[in-house]
């Protein structure tokens, strides 16, 4: 059922709950996802588990750059 609907959902939540359990609390969770209302699930669960967790940073909808050339 690779196809299935939500399949991507449910992966990504399974992994971000598995570290969850496994990291310390100390430990920061970056999400970076463009489905607006898993992210709003998965963040508001992490946060009342007292999980600090970063929601869709400025970088997810940034222009890739070029790595600058060597220096001469």
């Amino acid at each position: 059922m690779r196809d299935a609907p939500n399949a991507a959902d449910f992966v990504l939540s399974f992994w971000v709950g598995w570290l969850h359990a496994r990291l310390p609390l100390s430990s920061r969770i970056v999400l970076a996802s463009a489905d607006i209302h898993l992210e709003r699930t998965v963040v508001d669960v992490l946060r009342e588990e007292g999980r600090e967790t970063i929601a869709n940073p400025d970088w997810l909808s940034a222009t890739p750059r070029s790595a600058p050339g060597p220096v001469e």
